[in-house]
Protein backbone atom coordinates (compact mmCIF):
# COMPACT_ATOMS: atom_id res chain seq x y z
CA UNK A 1 0.00 0.00 0.00
CA UNK A 2 1.27 3.37 -0.57
CA UNK A 3 0.30 6.52 0.86
CA UNK A 4 -0.36 9.69 -0.56
CA UNK A 5 2.45 11.94 -0.68
CA UNK A 6 4.81 9.53 0.70
CA UNK A 7 7.21 7.05 -1.82
CA UNK A 8 8.54 3.99 -1.02
CA UNK A 9 11.46 2.58 -2.23
CA UNK A 10 12.72 -1.56 -1.82
CA UNK A 11 15.18 -3.34 -3.69
CA UNK A 12 15.48 -7.11 -2.82
CA UNK A 13 18.45 -9.22 -4.18
CA UNK A 14 18.53 -12.88 -4.18
CA UNK A 15 22.12 -14.53 -4.64
CA UNK A 16 22.91 -18.18 -5.00
CA UNK A 17 20.17 -21.06 -5.45
CA UNK A 18 21.57 -24.22 -5.94
CA UNK A 19 19.93 -27.48 -6.10
CA UNK A 20 21.94 -30.99 -6.57
CA UNK A 21 19.52 -33.21 -6.57
CA UNK A 22 15.52 -33.78 -5.98
CA UNK A 23 14.70 -37.09 -3.90
CA UNK A 24 14.17 -37.23 -0.35
CA UNK A 25 15.45 -39.38 1.58
CA UNK A 26 12.54 -39.87 4.98
CA UNK A 27 14.46 -42.52 6.57
CA UNK A 28 17.55 -44.43 7.23
CA UNK A 29 18.03 -48.14 7.32
CA UNK A 30 21.02 -49.47 8.68
CA UNK A 31 20.41 -52.66 7.66
CA UNK A 32 21.27 -52.05 3.98
CA UNK A 33 24.86 -51.82 4.84
CA UNK A 34 26.50 -53.43 1.59
CA UNK A 35 23.56 -53.10 -0.84
CA UNK A 36 23.87 -49.67 -2.10
CA UNK A 37 26.27 -47.40 -3.65
CA UNK A 38 29.17 -46.97 -1.66
CA UNK A 39 28.08 -42.84 -1.33
CA UNK A 40 25.83 -41.29 -2.12
CA UNK A 41 24.96 -36.83 -1.62
CA UNK A 42 21.36 -35.16 -2.54
CA UNK A 43 19.74 -32.46 -0.82
CA UNK A 44 19.82 -28.59 -1.78
CA UNK A 45 21.60 -25.52 -0.72
CA UNK A 46 20.66 -21.80 -1.33
CA UNK A 47 21.27 -18.36 -0.04
CA UNK A 48 18.99 -15.87 0.07
CA UNK A 49 20.70 -12.20 0.88
CA UNK A 50 17.34 -9.13 0.90
CA UNK A 51 18.10 -5.06 1.18
CA UNK A 52 15.43 -2.82 2.14
CA UNK A 53 14.74 0.46 2.56
CA UNK A 54 12.00 2.45 2.60
CA UNK A 55 11.73 6.59 2.61
CA UNK A 56 8.71 6.42 5.10
CA UNK A 57 11.01 6.60 7.97
CA UNK A 58 10.29 4.41 10.52
CA UNK A 59 11.31 0.66 8.75
CA UNK A 60 9.77 -2.20 9.92
CA UNK A 61 12.23 -4.96 7.96
CA UNK A 62 16.24 -5.29 8.85
CA UNK A 63 18.24 -3.44 6.38
CA UNK A 64 19.61 -6.30 5.30
CA UNK A 65 18.30 -10.00 5.73
CA UNK A 66 20.83 -12.73 5.16
CA UNK A 67 19.20 -16.48 5.03
CA UNK A 68 21.25 -19.31 4.55
CA UNK A 69 20.15 -22.98 4.50
CA UNK A 70 21.23 -26.61 3.84
CA UNK A 71 19.10 -29.86 3.09
CA UNK A 72 21.38 -32.50 2.56
CA UNK A 73 20.61 -36.21 3.48
CA UNK A 74 24.65 -38.32 2.88
CA UNK A 75 24.30 -42.14 2.30
CA UNK A 76 27.33 -44.46 3.26
CA UNK A 77 26.92 -47.53 2.07
CA UNK A 78 23.06 -47.69 2.91
CA UNK A 79 23.34 -45.40 6.28
CA UNK A 80 21.64 -42.41 5.00
CA UNK A 81 22.42 -39.26 7.56
CA UNK A 82 19.84 -36.64 6.52
CA UNK A 83 21.15 -33.06 7.95
CA UNK A 84 19.57 -29.55 7.80
CA UNK A 85 20.94 -26.32 8.58
CA UNK A 86 19.30 -23.05 8.72
CA UNK A 87 20.30 -19.04 9.56
CA UNK A 88 19.03 -16.09 9.42
CA UNK A 89 19.74 -12.80 10.92
CA UNK A 90 16.05 -11.38 9.83
CA UNK A 91 14.58 -10.23 13.29
CA UNK A 92 12.99 -7.33 14.51
CA UNK A 93 16.40 -6.67 16.41
CA UNK A 94 18.23 -6.87 13.51
CA UNK A 95 21.19 -8.43 15.34
CA UNK A 96 20.52 -11.58 16.44
CA UNK A 97 20.81 -14.52 14.49
CA UNK A 98 19.01 -17.83 14.51
CA UNK A 99 20.32 -21.11 14.29
CA UNK A 100 18.84 -24.49 13.73
CA UNK A 101 20.24 -28.38 13.46
CA UNK A 102 19.54 -31.43 12.98
CA UNK A 103 20.37 -35.36 11.86
CA UNK A 104 17.97 -37.96 12.68
CA UNK A 105 19.78 -41.13 11.98
CA UNK A 106 17.12 -44.40 11.29
CA UNK A 107 17.87 -48.45 11.99
CA UNK A 108 14.93 -50.41 11.11
CA UNK A 109 12.03 -49.08 14.12
CA UNK A 110 14.08 -46.98 15.95
CA UNK A 111 15.09 -43.71 15.34
CA UNK A 112 17.76 -41.35 16.77
CA UNK A 113 17.37 -37.43 17.05
CA UNK A 114 20.40 -34.62 17.05
CA UNK A 115 19.37 -30.97 17.02
CA UNK A 116 16.49 -29.05 16.85
CA UNK A 117 13.52 -31.68 16.38
CA UNK A 118 10.31 -32.54 17.44
CA UNK A 119 8.76 -35.59 19.24
CA UNK A 120 4.82 -36.75 19.10
CA UNK A 121 3.27 -35.72 22.66
CA UNK A 122 -0.12 -34.99 23.59
CA UNK A 123 -1.05 -31.37 23.03
CA UNK A 124 -1.68 -30.86 26.68
CA UNK A 125 2.10 -32.18 27.39
CA UNK A 126 4.23 -30.93 24.46
CA UNK A 127 3.87 -29.55 21.11
CA UNK A 128 7.37 -27.55 20.61
CA UNK A 129 10.64 -28.75 19.09
CA UNK A 130 13.76 -29.09 21.82
CA UNK A 131 17.16 -28.14 20.93
CA UNK A 132 19.01 -31.90 22.04
CA UNK A 133 18.94 -35.69 21.91
CA UNK A 134 16.45 -38.16 21.74
CA UNK A 135 15.61 -41.45 21.06
CA UNK A 136 11.91 -43.49 19.26
CA UNK A 137 11.12 -46.80 18.62
CA UNK A 138 7.65 -47.43 17.18
CA UNK A 139 6.90 -51.37 16.50
CA UNK A 140 3.76 -52.93 15.60
CA UNK A 141 2.05 -52.33 18.80
CA UNK A 142 4.65 -50.99 21.24
CA UNK A 143 6.15 -47.46 21.06
CA UNK A 144 8.66 -45.78 23.01
CA UNK A 145 10.41 -42.19 22.94
CA UNK A 146 12.36 -39.68 25.08
CA UNK A 147 14.48 -36.86 24.91
CA UNK A 148 16.62 -34.55 26.62
CA UNK A 149 17.45 -31.02 25.81
CA UNK A 150 16.42 -27.34 25.63
CA UNK A 151 12.98 -25.56 24.94
CA UNK A 152 14.54 -22.48 24.44
CA UNK A 153 17.81 -20.12 25.23
CA UNK A 154 18.47 -17.18 26.91
CA UNK A 155 17.73 -13.65 26.50
CA UNK A 156 19.99 -12.03 28.52
CA UNK A 157 21.10 -8.33 27.58
CA UNK A 158 22.84 -5.91 30.00
CA UNK A 159 19.92 -4.69 31.75
CA UNK A 160 21.01 -1.06 31.64
CA UNK A 161 20.46 -0.91 27.83
CA UNK A 162 17.85 1.10 27.01
CA UNK A 163 17.11 -1.11 24.27
CA UNK A 164 17.39 -4.78 25.97
CA UNK A 165 15.05 -7.16 24.72
CA UNK A 166 12.55 -9.13 26.95
CA UNK A 167 14.89 -11.25 29.42
CA UNK A 168 13.95 -15.44 29.57
CA UNK A 169 15.64 -18.16 31.28
CA UNK A 170 17.21 -20.40 29.26
CA UNK A 171 14.41 -23.50 29.39
CA UNK A 172 15.11 -26.97 30.25
CA UNK A 173 13.17 -30.39 29.74
CA UNK A 174 13.56 -34.11 29.63
CA UNK A 175 10.08 -36.41 28.38
CA UNK A 176 9.39 -39.86 27.96
CA UNK A 177 6.45 -41.49 26.06
CA UNK A 178 5.38 -45.45 26.28
CA UNK A 179 2.59 -46.45 24.24
CA UNK A 180 0.39 -49.93 23.25
CA UNK A 181 -1.95 -50.47 20.96
CA UNK A 182 -3.64 -50.60 17.49
CA UNK A 183 -5.16 -47.37 15.89
CA UNK A 184 -8.64 -48.43 17.74
CA UNK A 185 -7.15 -49.61 20.64
CA UNK A 186 -4.03 -48.25 22.25
CA UNK A 187 -3.25 -46.49 25.66
CA UNK A 188 -0.14 -44.10 25.76
CA UNK A 189 1.36 -42.18 28.66
CA UNK A 190 3.32 -38.72 28.90
CA UNK A 191 5.55 -37.40 30.90
CA UNK A 192 7.76 -33.87 30.68
CA UNK A 193 9.80 -32.33 33.39
CA UNK A 194 10.77 -28.54 32.52
CA UNK A 195 12.94 -25.78 34.31
CA UNK A 196 14.10 -22.75 34.01
CA UNK A 197 18.10 -22.63 34.60
CA UNK A 198 17.96 -19.97 37.19
CA UNK A 199 22.29 -18.98 36.47
CA UNK A 200 21.50 -18.86 32.98
CA UNK A 201 20.35 -15.02 33.78
CA UNK A 202 22.19 -12.02 35.63
CA UNK A 203 21.07 -11.18 38.85
CA UNK A 204 19.89 -7.94 37.22
CA UNK A 205 17.16 -9.48 35.86
CA UNK A 206 16.46 -12.47 38.45
CA UNK A 207 14.57 -10.13 40.89
CA UNK A 208 12.13 -8.97 38.11
CA UNK A 209 11.71 -12.58 36.56
CA UNK A 210 11.19 -15.44 38.44
CA UNK A 211 11.98 -18.45 37.09
CA UNK A 212 9.56 -21.37 36.60
CA UNK A 213 9.29 -25.34 37.03
CA UNK A 214 6.96 -27.89 35.95
CA UNK A 215 5.85 -31.64 35.60
CA UNK A 216 3.35 -33.18 33.50
CA UNK A 217 1.94 -36.92 32.98
CA UNK A 218 -0.65 -37.23 30.26
CA UNK A 219 -2.74 -40.23 29.44
CA UNK A 220 -4.26 -40.67 26.04
CA UNK A 221 -6.08 -43.63 24.96
CA UNK A 222 -9.18 -45.38 22.39
CA UNK A 223 -10.62 -48.34 22.72
CA UNK A 224 -13.49 -49.24 19.81
CA UNK A 225 -16.96 -50.35 21.49
CA UNK A 226 -18.69 -51.44 18.23
CA UNK A 227 -17.42 -51.96 14.69
CA UNK A 228 -18.18 -48.54 13.79
CA UNK A 229 -17.90 -46.70 17.32
CA UNK A 230 -15.00 -45.95 19.56
CA UNK A 231 -14.74 -43.65 22.72
CA UNK A 232 -11.55 -42.12 22.81
CA UNK A 233 -9.84 -39.94 26.05
CA UNK A 234 -7.08 -37.85 26.20
CA UNK A 235 -6.21 -36.45 29.94
CA UNK A 236 -3.12 -34.54 31.64
CA UNK A 237 -2.44 -33.34 34.83
CA UNK A 238 0.04 -30.26 35.28
CA UNK A 239 2.13 -29.28 38.70
CA UNK A 240 3.50 -26.01 37.89
CA UNK A 241 5.74 -23.36 40.30
CA UNK A 242 5.52 -19.66 39.21
CA UNK A 243 8.49 -19.12 41.35
CA UNK A 244 11.01 -22.22 41.51
CA UNK A 245 13.39 -20.49 44.22
CA UNK A 246 10.51 -19.85 46.55
CA UNK A 247 10.29 -21.90 50.32
CA UNK A 248 9.86 -25.81 49.39
CA UNK A 249 6.90 -27.99 50.84
CA UNK A 250 7.70 -30.73 52.97
CA UNK A 251 5.94 -33.79 53.89
CA UNK A 252 4.77 -31.92 57.45
CA UNK A 253 3.10 -29.47 55.40
CA UNK A 254 1.35 -31.86 52.68
CA UNK A 255 1.67 -35.58 52.02
CA UNK A 256 3.96 -35.54 48.78
CA UNK A 257 3.64 -39.54 48.46
CA UNK A 258 6.92 -39.49 46.87
CA UNK A 259 6.37 -37.13 44.33
CA UNK A 260 9.14 -34.99 45.86
CA UNK A 261 11.66 -37.41 43.90
CA UNK A 262 10.61 -35.81 40.69
CA UNK A 263 9.14 -32.03 41.24
CA UNK A 264 9.92 -29.76 43.97
CA UNK A 265 6.77 -28.75 45.39
CA UNK A 266 6.66 -25.04 46.55
CA UNK A 267 4.67 -22.31 48.04
CA UNK A 268 4.14 -21.26 44.52
CA UNK A 269 3.14 -24.40 43.00
CA UNK A 270 -0.77 -25.14 41.70
CA UNK A 271 -1.76 -28.54 40.20
CA UNK A 272 -4.30 -28.35 37.72
CA UNK A 273 -5.56 -30.61 34.95
CA UNK A 274 -7.01 -30.57 31.17
CA UNK A 275 -8.84 -32.92 29.36
CA UNK A 276 -11.62 -34.36 26.44
CA UNK A 277 -13.66 -37.26 25.68
CA UNK A 278 -15.55 -38.36 22.32
CA UNK A 279 -17.55 -40.36 20.92
CA UNK A 280 -16.90 -41.42 17.62
CA UNK A 281 -19.22 -43.03 15.07
CA UNK A 282 -17.85 -43.83 11.79
CA UNK A 283 -20.32 -44.76 8.58
CA UNK A 284 -19.87 -45.32 5.23
CA UNK A 285 -18.59 -41.68 4.01
CA UNK A 286 -19.67 -40.04 7.37
CA UNK A 287 -17.75 -39.11 10.56
CA UNK A 288 -19.51 -37.88 13.82
CA UNK A 289 -18.21 -37.04 16.64
CA UNK A 290 -19.88 -36.03 19.90
CA UNK A 291 -17.19 -34.04 22.40
CA UNK A 292 -17.10 -32.92 25.86
CA UNK A 293 -13.47 -30.54 26.57
CA UNK A 294 -12.38 -29.33 30.46
CA UNK A 295 -9.55 -26.95 30.40
CA UNK A 296 -9.22 -25.56 34.17
CA UNK A 297 -7.95 -22.20 35.22
CA UNK A 298 -4.11 -21.10 34.70
CA UNK A 299 -3.91 -25.02 33.39
CA UNK A 300 0.26 -24.32 32.12
CA UNK A 301 2.56 -26.71 30.59
CA UNK A 302 6.05 -25.61 29.76
CA UNK A 303 6.22 -28.04 26.96
CA UNK A 304 3.25 -26.19 24.86
CA UNK A 305 3.68 -22.17 23.49
CA UNK A 306 0.52 -20.98 24.40
CA UNK A 307 -3.02 -22.79 25.51
CA UNK A 308 -6.30 -21.27 26.17
CA UNK A 309 -7.89 -22.08 29.63
CA UNK A 310 -10.72 -21.56 32.26
CA UNK A 311 -13.40 -23.33 29.82
CA UNK A 312 -14.81 -26.30 28.96
CA UNK A 313 -17.19 -26.75 25.93
CA UNK A 314 -19.05 -29.39 24.37
CA UNK A 315 -20.40 -30.09 20.60
CA UNK A 316 -20.64 -32.25 18.03
CA UNK A 317 -18.90 -32.67 14.42
CA UNK A 318 -18.96 -33.87 11.10
CA UNK A 319 -17.17 -34.85 8.12
CA UNK A 320 -17.97 -36.48 4.71
CA UNK A 321 -16.51 -36.75 1.79
CA UNK A 322 -17.66 -36.01 -1.62
CA UNK A 323 -16.72 -37.77 -4.65
CA UNK A 324 -13.77 -38.69 -3.10
CA UNK A 325 -12.04 -35.54 -3.88
CA UNK A 326 -14.02 -32.61 -1.71
CA UNK A 327 -14.33 -33.15 1.68
CA UNK A 328 -16.70 -31.25 4.35
CA UNK A 329 -16.29 -30.93 8.05
CA UNK A 330 -18.35 -29.03 10.38
CA UNK A 331 -18.15 -28.58 13.72
CA UNK A 332 -21.21 -27.30 16.51
CA UNK A 333 -19.43 -26.47 20.28
CA UNK A 334 -21.26 -24.67 23.60
CA UNK A 335 -18.46 -23.23 25.67
CA UNK A 336 -19.07 -22.04 29.06
CA UNK A 337 -15.64 -19.86 30.35
CA UNK A 338 -14.73 -18.20 33.99
CA UNK A 339 -15.15 -21.83 35.42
Amino acid sequence: MQLSGMRTIRTAIALLMLTLTTPAAVAQDISQIGKSDPLIITGAIGTRNTYYHSSAGNSFASPMSNQFFANMNVSFYGITMPFSFFYSNDNNDFNFPHFSFKVNPHYRNWQLMFGQSTMGFSPYVMNMPFNGVGVEYQGSKLRYGMFYGSLRNAVNDNPQDPEARQPQYKRMAWGMKLGYGTQRNYLDVYFLRAYDQLKSLSEGWRNTLSAQDNFVVGVRGSVALQKHLSLTANFATSVFSTDKTATKMTDDDVNMGGFDKVFDARYTSMSRYAGDVSLNLSLSGLNTSLFYRIIEPDYTSLGTYYMSNNYQSVGVSLGTALFKKISLTASFSAQEDNL
